[in-house]
C-alpha cells in the first residue's frame, strides 16, 4: 500500500513496503515548489498514489519523478498565477521542453514524459484538470523506435544525409535484400537468424551455470576437510594457531577450508556475520589476529583465486572484492547467478515475463511450496505471479529448467532460513543472494544482465553475442521472450499457438509481441518484389539492368526471374508481358505455363492419417525441393510437401473455435468436416499408431529417409 507524509511544508515522502530493502520500505521524495494551491498538491499526490497501487513497486520512483518534473513545469512558467490557465498550452510546452531537454538520453526523456502522461490523465479525471485536455503521447507508433519488446538483434541506424559523392552508401545499403528468395525460405531464414541468436545465448549461459556449480562443488568439498566440532571446539578454546601460523592463513595446511568454515560458520550457524566481506569478517573473534598480518587480504585473495580455478567469477584487477568469490565458494548465488538463472528459465519458459521471474516466490504467504511434480510426465510444474493479471503462470519445466530451479533452491536454502530466522518478508522469495550490501533479496536483477554498471552479462559475453550481431540494448529479458514468441509465430503461423506459448490472450499478442517493423518488413518485402518485376521485365535486354535492380550478382537475379515464372497466373496481362520477355531464361517451357488451381483429396481416417503422419516423421528434408528453384511436375506430390499437409492438419488440433480468425476457421472447416470432435479422436489415435508404422517404415524400407522425393 502506497502511503505519503510531509517531511517539510516542500517536501513528500512516498513509501511503500518492500521486502527486497533492508529496513523493509521504499521511499521516494517529491518536491513541491513554493505557490502551489493546496487543492492542486492534493490532487497530484492522490494520483500518484492511486497509480503507485495499480503498478509495479519499481514503477513509485519513476512516478515521483514525473510529478516533480510537472510541479517543477508549471512553477517555472508560473502557471498558477494566471487567472485563466491555458492548460492545452501549459501541457504541451511541457512536452516539449522535457522532450527537447538534451543534457538526458533519450530513453530517459521519454520514460519521465510517459510518467508525467500518467499523472496528466489521473489529473484529468479527477476533475484537477479541464477534461477537454489534450495530453501529448510520447509513444512512437511509426514501427521506428526500439521497443522493450523487439527480439534479440533489433536496433534502429541513424544514417546521416549525404552531402557528398563520398557519403553516397554502396548498393548493398540501398536494397531490399532476399527477394529472389520463396516466402518460405525467406521466413525460414528470418527464424534461423532467431534461433542462431537464441542459441548462442543459451550455450554461453548453460557453461557459466556449469561452471558455477563446480564452482560451489569446490568450496563444499574444501570445506568438508575441516569438521564443524573441531572449529567449535577452537573457538570455545580460542586456540587459533598451529606451528605459530594461523589456522586460516593461506600458507597453512588446509588454510583455505578453515577460512571457509569459519565463515560460513559465523554467516549461517551463530549469524554473527552479516556480510561478506574483509572488513566484516575481519572483526570475528576467530580472524582478529589473521588480518592484524600486513598484506594478508590480497594473499587470501590469491588464494580464493587459485581454489576456484577456471570456475572464478569475474572480477576487476583494480578492484578485487571478495565478495563473490566467498558467496561462490560457499555456494550461495550473486547477482550475476539470478541473472543467468531468469534467462535460462524465460527462453525455456516465455509465459514467464521478466517481472515475474526476477521477483518470483518459492513459497506462498501461507508457507506452501510452488515448485510441485507431476507424476504422469515424471516433470516439475513451477508458477510465477502476474499481479496485475491476478492469476499466476504454469510452466511444465524441462530438464534444463528443472535443474536450475532445483540448484538455486540449494543455493538459497541457507539464506532462506536466516531471513526466516530474522522474520524477514523476503524469505519466500525464489532469488535470495549475497551482496556487498547485504545477504538476502534484491529486486532489479535486469541491471546485472545488460542495462547495469560493472561486469554485466553482456560485458562477460560481448565478442560472441557481437557476431551474432546483438547488442547491448537488445540483451534483456523482455526480448529474450519475444523472440521465442516470433520464431514461434514464423514456425506456425498461428497466433493461437503464441498465446499459449506465452499465456496471453491473442488481442495481447497482437498489440505487444508482433512488433509492427515485422508487419513494415514484411509489407516492404511484397511491394519491392512488385518494383522489382516492373524494373526486370522493363531493362530486359539493357546493360543496366543488374545495376538498376535490387540484386548484387547476376546469380541472385536469374533466381529472382525463375521465381517470378513460376508465380505465373492465368489471364493476367502483367504475367503474359513477363512470359513473353523473360520466358527464354526458362529451362522447362512447362515452368512458364499458367498455373491452374487444383485440390487434394485426402480421405480423412484414422488409417490414412496414421500413414500420412509416420511417412512425414521418417522422410529428410531434401534441400533442392525446399528452395523451390529445381522444376517439379505440378501433378505430383513432393516429400516437403507431404510434410507441409501433415503439419497442418496437426495444427488445426491446437485450434479452439472461440478464439479463431475467419482464414483459420476455413482451413479447419476444410479439414475437420462436421465434427471436430470426431476430427481430435482420429489425430490421437493417427499419433499413437503412427510411432509404431515409423519404426516399420524405417525397419523394411531402410532408403526412405534418402529418397530424392516423389
Amino acid at each position: 500500500m502506497l502511503k505519503h507524509r510531509f517531511i517539510s511544508p516542500s517536501v513528500v515522502h512516498f513509501e511503500s513496503p518492500d521486502r527486497d530493502t533492508i529496513c523493509g520500505w521504499r521511499y521516494a521524495a517529491g518536491r513541491i515548489p513554493q505557490g502551489t494551491p493546496q487543492p492542486f498538491v492534493r490532487s497530484i499526490i492522490a494520483a500518484v498514489e492511486k497509480l503507485g497501487s495499480r503498478l509495479n513497486s519499481n514503477s513509485i520512483p519513476k512516478l515521483v519523478i514525473g510529478m516533480n518534473a510537472i510541479l517543477d513545469s508549471l512553477s517555472l512558467h508560473e502557471v498558477f498565477l494566471s487567472e485563466n490557465i491555458n492548460w492545452n498550452e501549459v501541457l504541451f510546452i511541457h512536452y516539449c521542453e522535457t522532450l527537447n531537454d538534451k543534457s538526458t538520453q533519450q530513453r530517459t526523456r521519454l520514460q519521465e514524459w510517459a510518467a508525467s502522461e500518467k499523472i496528466y490523465k489521473e489529473l484529468v479525471r479527477a476533475g484537477a484538470i479541464p477534461s477537454d485536455t489534450s495530453i501529448p503521447s510520447g509513444t512512437v507508433r511509426g514501427g521506428c523506435s526500439e521497443d522493450a519488446l523487439a527480439p534479440i538483434g533489433f536496433e534502429r541506424k541513424i544514417l546521416e544525409t549525404p552531402m557528398t559523392l563520398s557519403d553516397l552508401l554502396p548498393k548493398k545499403s540501398l536494397i531490399a535484400e532476399g527477394l529472389e528468395l520463396d516466402d518460405e525460405e525467406f521466413i525460414e531464414k528470418l527464424k534461423n537468424r532467431l534461433e542462431s541468436g537464441t542459441l548462442t545465448i543459451f550455450e554461453l549461459l548453460n557453461d557459466y551455470w556449469d561452471s558455477m556449480c563446480r564452482c560451489h562443488q569446490t568450496g563444499q568439498d574444501l570445506m568438508q576437510r575441516v569438521p564443524v566440532e573441531e572449529l567449535t571446539q577452537r573457538i570455545s578454546s580460542g586456540d587459533f594457531f598451529y606451528k605459530d601460523m594461523h589456522l586460516a592463513h593461506p600458507d597453512s595446511p588446509d588454510g583455505i577450508s578453515w577460512f571457509l568454515r569459519a565463515t560460513h560458520y559465523y554467516a549461517f550457524v551463530t549469524y554473527k556475520l552479516d556480510l561478506l566481506n574483509f572488513n566484516s569478517i575481519s572483526g570475528l573473534p576467530f580472524f582478529t589476529k589473521l588480518f592484524e598480518i600486513p598484506g594478508i587480504t590480497d594473499r587470501i585473495f590469491e588464494k580464493l583465486v587459485d581454489v576456484c580455478g577456471v570456475d572464478a567469477p569475474p572480477f576487476k584487477a583494480r578492484n578485487k572484492q571478495p565478495t563473490e568469490m566467498i558467496s561462490r565458494l560457499l555456494g550461495l548465488l550473486s547477482k550475476r547467478d539470478c541473472g543467468v538463472a531468469c534467462c535460462i528459465l524465460t527462453i525455456e519458459n516465455p509465459s514467464f515475463t521478466a517481472d515475474s521471474i526476477t521477483n518470483a516466490d518459492l513459497y506462498s504467504q501461507n508457507g506452501k511450496f510452488y515448485v510441485k511434480a507431476r507424476t504422469l510426465h515424471r516433470r516439475l510444474v513451477f508458477s510465477v505471479s502476474k499481479p496485475r493479471a491476478r492469476k499466476r503462470k504454469i510452466s511444465l519445466l524441462s530438464s534444463v529448467s528443472a535443474k536450475v530451479i532445483t540448484d538455486i533452491i540449494r543455493s538459497t536454502s541457507e539464506i532462506r532460513a536466516r531471513q526466516k530466522h530474522y522474520n524477514k518478508a523476503n524469505w519466500r522469495k525464489l532469488f535470495l543472494l549475497s551482496s556487498r550490501k547485504k545477504l538476502g533479496s534484491i529486486s532489479r536483477l535486469s541491471t546485472a544482465i545488460g542495462a547495469g554498471s560493472g561486469i554485466t552479462l553482456y560485458n562477460l559475453f560481448k565478442d560472441k553475442l557481437k557476431s551474432e550481431k546483438i547488442d547491448k540494448g537488445s540483451f534483456n529479458l523482455s526480448s529474450l521472450r519475444t523472440t521465442q514468441a516470433i520464431i514461434c509465430f514464423l514456425t506456425h503461423g498461428s497466433l493461437k499457438r503464441v498465446a499459449d506459448l506465452l499465456n496471453n490472450t491473442i488481442q495481447t499478442v497482437k498489440k505487444d509481441y508482433i512488433p509492427i517493423w515485422l508487419i513494415i518488413y514484411w509489407g516492404n518485402r511484397i511491394l519491392r518484389s512488385l518494383q522489382q518485376k516492373f524494373i526486370v521485365v522493363a531493362t530486359e535486354g539493357s546493360p543496366w539492368q543488374l545495376e538498376a535492380s535490387d540484386f548484387l550478382d547476376a546469380a541472385s537475379l536469374r533466381k529472382f526471374i525463375d521465381k517470378t515464372l513460376r508465380e505465373l497466373k492465368h489471364g493476367d496481362a502483367f504475367s503474359e508481358m513477363i512470359r513473353d520477355r523473360l520466358g527464354k531464361y526458362s529451362d522447362n517451357p512447362k515452368m512458364t505455363e499458367p498455373f491452374i488451381n487444383s485440390e487434394l483429396i485426402i480421405p480423412m481416417n484414422s488409417q490414412a492419417l496414421t500413414v500420412l503422419y509416420a511417412y512425414s516423421d521418417v522422410v529428410s528434408e531434401n534441400k533442392s525441393e525446399s528452395s523451390g528453384v529445381a522444376y517439379q511436375d505440378r501433378e505430383t506430390i513432393s516429400d516437403p510437401q507431404i510434410r507441409s499437409i501433415a503439419n497442418l492438419i496437426r495444427q488445426c488440433n491446437y485450434l479452439a473455435d472461440s478464439e479463431l480468425s475467419e482464414a483459420e476457421y476455413a482451413i479447419l472447416s476444410k479439414i475437420s468436416g462436421d465434427s471436430l470432435m470426431q476430427f481430435q479422436r482420429m489425430h490421437l489415435l493417427a499419433t499413437e499408431n503412427a510411432k509404431e508404422l515409423s519404426l516399420i517404415f524405417r525397419k523394411r524400407l531402410p532408403k526412405i529417409e534418402q529418397r530424392e522425393g516423389c
